[in-house]
């Protein structure tokens, strides 16, 4: 799969923004899992000018948007936009008694939603009630309340998400070997963590994991063919993991259903409506090292279905375990096809209009097998384990987290 440039920022942020407001006026306000994947959406930074001062009714506003003039919850003012997404409106924002900058996330004003903020809470207590000294590789929650109708969550500022480090934004493209070591392991100890309190996180992408410092030295080396080169590399690779306002807390045996996280890092369990446990999140953090190596996306973000998805996967991991499809076939019937080779049933045989499909095909085509991209042999063994087609052939983190793709590490830096 070709490497693709990344947009101009302008032109990604204008169109992110429409995206989303368009699925928000599609939905009226009831806003279900995102069949593509989910992009930070960057709004306008500007506040609007105080010449043309906003209306202090928000009665109507599904969404934040924000505003030079307000100091959410009477003490943090606002100065830019950061996010702006399915859920909600993330704003950079000085806590007035302080100084400091914070980041406030602001859930759009919809009962549906409503829920999301009283689950991200829940999640943080436990995690600060587990006393475990892992809870600093999640932000930092520092209050929360109602803001106009929206319920708001203060968090400590990070900076960029490893999303933007792969779009190019940030010159770190490509990361060095020793900081692919250090944030696969800081990300597997993490959720670790949460699994150990019965809790799946269900979104981990490059979106929802950011830098704590941006902090960058310059290096410079001859490369023979070319001359010097220079490169920004990261003074210190630690990282927080973000948005647990979808995580969910497994109880009993430990087994949920329905549609969960991103396209391009969802379990293909989850892609074949299957239940799955907590080992979603093992599959979601073995396309994000994965991705963190290649430097660029494993999937291609048009993929328009699941059937057309688990293609994909079928031809970067492939073939699906025989076992494990004909157990599928068994109880959702039309999945696979077996003829001397495991194969998704993409595009179904005899459809009509084959040429709708043209698309699909040629996004197929040009998924190369991962084994074939990844050239260190220790992390695609690590990548293997995380990434099993058959979930429950998939190692738990607290197997992979003592792999020997970690040996080279000397020291915890984020400690």
């Amino acid at each position: 799969m070709p490497t693709h440039p990344p947009l101009p920022r302008r032109q990604y942020i204008a169109e992110q923004r429409a995206r989303a407001l368009a699925a928000l006026s599609f939905s009226g306000g009831t806003l279900g899992p995102a069949n593509k994947r989910p992009r930070q959406i960057l709004p306008p930074s500007s506040p609007r000018l105080p010449s043309n001062p906003p209306s202090s009714d928000r009665s109507s506003e599904r969404a934040y948007i924000a505003r030079a003039t307000d100091v959410i919850l009477g003490r943090y003012q606002v100065k830019a936009g950061i996010g702006f997404g399915t859920y909600g409106t993330v704003v950079r924002a000085e806590d007035k008694i302080t100084g400091t900058a914070v980041a406030i996330k602001l859930l759009h004003r919809d009962e549906d939603l409503a829920p999301h903020a009283l689950v991200e809470q829940r999640m943080y207590e436990k995690l600060l009630a587990g006393c475990n000294p892992r809870v600093r590789l999640f932000a930092q929650v520092l209050g929360g309340g109602m803001y106009d109708g929206f319920h708001c969550i203060v968090f400590e500022l990070c900076s960029c998400t490893l999303f933007d480090v792969l779009q190019g934004y940030s010159g770190l493209v490509p990361l060095p070997a020793r900081h692919i070591v250090e944030i696969a392991y800081q990300l597997i100890s993490g959720v670790e963590y949460l699994h150990s309190l019965n809790i799946a996180h269900t979104d981990i992408k490059l979106d929802n994991i950011a830098l704590r410092q941006h902090d960058t030295v310059k290096l410079r080396w001859l490369d023979p063919s070319t001359g010097f080169q220079e490169q920004r590399v990261l003074v210190k690779a630690q990282i927080c993991i973000l948005d647990l306002g979808t995580a969910i807390e497994l109880q009993g045996r430990g087994v949920a259903h329905g549609l969960i996280g991103a396209r391009g890092y969802r379990a293909p369990e989850v892609a074949l409506g299957l239940p799955w446990t907590m080992n979603v999140d093992n599959f979601s953090i073995g396309c994000v090292v994965s991705e963190l190596y290649l430097g660029r996306s494993l999937f291609d973000c048009e993929i328009e279905s699941e059937r057309e998805y688990l293609a994909a996967i079928d031809n970067l991991l492939g073939p699906f375990p025989e076992d494990f499809a004909r157990a599928v076939e068994r109880k959702y019937p039309g999945n696979f096809e077996f003829d001397g080779r495991v194969t998704v049933n993409y595009p179904a045989p005899g459809a009509q209009a084959e040429e709708e499909y043209a698309d699909a095909m040629r996004r197929l085509e040009r998924v190369q097998p991962l084994a074939a991209l990844v050239h260190d042999h220790n992390l695609m063994d690590l990548i293997r384990q995380l990434l099993s087609l058959n979930p429950t052939n998939r190692s738990a983190l607290d197997v992979v987290v003592k792999h020997k793709f970690f040996d080279t590490m000397t020291r915890l830096t984020w400690k």
